[in-house]
């Protein structure tokens, strides 16, 4: 990561502290006025920020420890500015371990990129950033595709 990235500290969604025994996440984040940072990665476990928002964050006194040094934390408080990407957060069933690999080629058509939480946590979670211009009707319709037939869960931040 470049020298002047930050990482921002965000509460993770209630659903997903009861589900996934997750509290929060930090977040890659470029600053671009005082207490405020455009995001530089897709959140996992937040749905009311994505990818390049603008938000407002507190500074703490805490920071990560990366190859490069110390990175300062902030504290995520208030959405600023929309960057017009959505997020979609997809939770394929282990029963069905294929489904991502069937899945992703079809998302990736439609301009999406993604996150894999990896090995990181019990559950694999991806987190799907779709740019403004992407065809959003057509990213819904094969992430239902797939939860109908019982595949996936899935839940969206939107966009705009």
């Amino acid at each position: 990561m470049p020298p002047d990235l930050v990482k921002v500290h965000f509460d993770a969604e209630p659903d997903y502290v009861e589900m996934l025994r997750i509290g929060g996440e930090f977040v890659w984040a470029e600053p671009v006025a005082e207490n405020r940072f455009r995001l530089d990665n897709t959140p996992f476990y937040v749905l009311w920020a994505r990818f390049k928002d603008v938000v407002e964050a507190e500074p703490t006194d805490r920071s990560i420890e990366t190859p490069g040094g110390p990175v300062p934390v902030f504290e995520a408080r208030v959405l600023i500015e929309r960057s017009g990407h959505a997020t979609y957060h997809v939770i394929p069933y282990a029963e069905h371990a294929g489904a991502w690999a069937e899945l992703w080629p079809r998302l990736e058509t439609l301009g999406c990129t993604f996150e894999s939480t990896g090995d990181d946590v019990h559950v694999e979670l991806f987190a799907i950033d779709a740019p403004p211009e992407a065809d959003r009707d057509a990213i819904d319709a094969v992430l239902t595709e797939y939860e109908s037939a019982d595949r996936i869960a899935w839940a969206s931040s939107g966009g705009g």
